[in-house]
């Protein structure tokens, strides 16, 4: 699947998705805004790789219960 390189039209779903992150994961700021620096300089893959840790960090103590 390729996005469409028009970020005008994604910016403001992105930004408030962001958002709510950031909210609902108040802990993980560190993950987040550097997933958020890596997609603003187009390095999409580092952000990619942020975002496994920030799933992992999420399903931690899930999946030891689990």
């Amino acid at each position: 699947m390729r996005l469409k390189n028009d970020i005008p039209r994604y910016r403001a779903s992105y930004l408030g998705s962001i958002k709510d992150l950031r909210e609902a994961i108040p802990g993980s700021r560190d993950l987040i805004d550097a997933v958020n620096a890596h997609i603003s300089s187009g390095e999409l893959y580092k952000a990619l790789k942020e975002i496994r840790k920030l799933m992992k960090r999420e399903e931690g103590p899930q999946a030891v219960n689990a």
